[in-house]
């Protein structure tokens, strides 16, 4: 590893305009609480997706929204809201037991609400009183049913031959977009590939679980896969977390599934790479200042390498936990620009000098706000004066 691997700008840029608009989420909470029921219900509703309310209240209303591969059917009544989702249908003999009990099995995850069977067609539903609908509990709710349907639909088709109930309103990739998806796919995989064989090389298996970790959260954030690619990268880190495997057992694990994903032809892969509308947050909201604090460790680690001349770790650290975060958090725009300029900058550079692009990145990360001293320790200012001893060290050939 003498360079910094590439950098790839995401394929699917989440539109600002779509966020929803959390002065509806406050009102229904505050309606909730007042015991407004109805109103609260209705500005939940439009809080999710504006565009299937219709009029001043969803009492009477029938409305589909989407999240990814999932239809949400919501039915209201003066006294009940329901849920119902279209799975799907059961496949003919012996398959239909064995995806029954898989069903099952995963629905112990969904949270109140339950799979039903209705001749062969399965489907997930919930209902409840309108004075048990807080929005919270309904969020979380449908978090639950979003989360089990979209993890296993593929899967249920692809192991036990089940069909869909209904098609998906989703545009699939092509032309352009999709070779440009399939070349950045092959791309991360063989550069994953390579950072785990080097690191295995030199028995750093911690270097070599963070290229294969790393691998997986380029992907995502590059890709936004769906469908069956999605739900197999599940079974990819329960492979490379294995505790019950040796860190060597593991790292070879991870290493095969990359070949075999790299195997896959452009057909395999593009039923998973599709634009969709999704009602739910796709990334966990923090508070900044709270992040800026959490980055005080990797920064740290980085840092010690930096100065132990270990430029290829610091990179790796620095590089792994970037795209960790942009992956899992909602972050302010600026940060997730001096993120995009700093991965850009670094990429393909020499590990010694990325090092140092990726540093003053994190410092201008920490120094977002203009004050952002938390337990009485200046951060920004700690991280700017390191840097810079470091790039002294570095001029005087030290």
């Amino acid at each position: 590893m003498q360079n910094a691997p590439s950098f790839i700008a995401p394929l699917v840029v989440t539109d600002a305009s779509s966020s929803p608009d959390e002065s509806l989420w406050d009102a229904a909470i505050a309606d909730y609480e007042a015991e407004n029921y109805p109103a609260s219900l209705t500005k939940f509703v439009k809080y999710l997706d504006p565009s299937v309310v219709s009029g001043d209240s969803v009492v009477g209303s029938n409305m589909k929204l989407e999240h990814g591969s999932v239809q949400l059917q919501f039915h209201v009544t003066d006294s009940e809201f329901s849920i119902f989702v279209p799975f799907l249908k059961l496949p003919e003999g012996g398959r239909a037991i064995a995806m029954m009990r898989k069903a099952m099995e995963v629905g112990e995850n969904l949270n109140l609400s339950r799979f039903v069977l209705k001749e062969d067609d399965l489907s997930i539903q919930y209902s409840d009183e309108l004075a048990g609908c807080h929005p919270a509990k309904l969020l979380d709710i449908m978090r639950c049913i979003c989360l089990v349907a979209d993890a296993n639909d593929d899967l249920f088709v692809e192991q036990f031959g089940a069909t869909r109930l209904n098609e998906l309103a989703v545009t699939p990739w092509a032309g352009e977009k999709l070779s440009n998806g399939y070349l950045a796919y092959q791309t991360i995989i063989k550069e994953g590939l390579e950072l785990a064989t080097f690191w295995e090389g030199k028995q750093n298996l911690r270097m070599a679980y963070l290229s294969l970790d790393m691998t997986m959260e380029r992907l995502r954030w590059t890709l936004s896969p769906q469908g069956y690619l999605r739900s197999s990268f599940g079974k990819f880190y329960r492979q490379i977390d294995d505790k019950s495997k040796s860190g060597s057992q593991r790292i070879s694990a991870g290493k095969k599934a990359l070949e075999k994903y790299l195997e896959e032809p452009e057909s395999a892969i593009a039923d998973s790479l599709y634009d969709a509308k999704f009602i739910l947050p796709q990334k966990e909201k923090v508070d900044l200042a709270w992040y800026q604090k959490a980055l005080g460790d990797p920064i740290g680690s980085a840092a010690n390498m930096r100065q132990g001349k270990k430029y290829q770790e610091a990179v790796m650290v620095y590089l792994h936990n970037g795209y960790e975060d942009i992956r899992r958090f909602q972050l302010p725009s600026k940060v997730m620009e001096y993120y995009v300029q700093g991965f850009a900058n670094a990429a393909g550079k020499p590990c010694r000098e990325a090092a140092e692009i990726l540093a003053e990145m994190y410092a201008n990360i920490i120094g977002h706000q203009e004050e952002s001293k938390k337990d009485g320790v200046d951060y920004y200012q700690q991280a700017k004066q390191e840097l810079a001893d470091h790039s002294r060290e570095m001029e005087s050939g030290q």
